[in-house]
């Protein structure tokens, strides 16, 4: 009898250890998604990716400071923020992992905030910058084409981008002490 409820405690662990596992994989194969869409500037793949990846595991600080990074980089601050405070609310919280996240919260004051979503549009579309603070913000564009080249331009009005190509536009604020902060970079496509 006690040869019998060992087996079973022995099949038991094992079958767990091998659920955790294939669901540590399953996060690892959301997380290299949403990183290599990151690269590739397509951040809503990468919001899908990482989404899936903590629906999978919701205690999983990496999934959830990942996403909040592409929403900075997308100029999306709101949802950047909501998702480390979700973050924040993880049980059992490294006290390191909550400081680092902390003070991610508190530079977002220093991220541009952009008025269009990154993607392909059918139109023009005029895109503004803005910062919850008020700091000066410089801006970059970059095309394939070379038709259209702003380096470190100071903002002062909306952007136009009313060919058809793709456009990279690159921003950042810099503070009153005149240091820069977190450039965001985001892809529009103008069909």
């Amino acid at each position: 009898m006690k040869k019998i409820k060992l087996l079973f405690i022995l099949a038991l662990i094992s079958i767990l250890l091998i659920s955790c596992k294939g669901k540590m994989e399953r996060v690892q194969e959301q997380l290299d998604l949403g990183s290599k869409y990151m690269a590739e500037l397509d951040y809503e793949s990468a919001i899908v990716a990482l989404n899936k990846a903590i629906e999978i595991d919701p205690k999983n600080v990496d999934a959830y400071t990942m996403l909040a990074e592409v929403y900075e980089k997308s100029g999306r601050l709101d949802e950047a923020k909501e998702t480390l405070e979700r973050a924040l609310g993880i049980e059992a919280l490294a006290a390191e992992k909550k400081d680092e996240i902390d003070k991610r919260i508190q530079n977002l004051e220093f991220l541009v905030m952009i008025s269009e979503l990154p993607g392909e549009y059918d139109e023009p579309k005029m895109v503004e910058l803005s910062n919850i603070n008020n700091y000066d913000i410089y801006y970059t564009i970059e095309t394939k084409e070379s038709r259209l080249l702003a380096t470190d331009l100071k903002y002062i009005a909306p952007i136009l981008l009313d060919e058809d190509g793709s456009y990279i536009v690159k921003a950042y604020t810099v503070d009153s002490e005149g240091k820069g902060h977190d450039e965001l970079e985001v892809k529009y496509t103008i069909k």
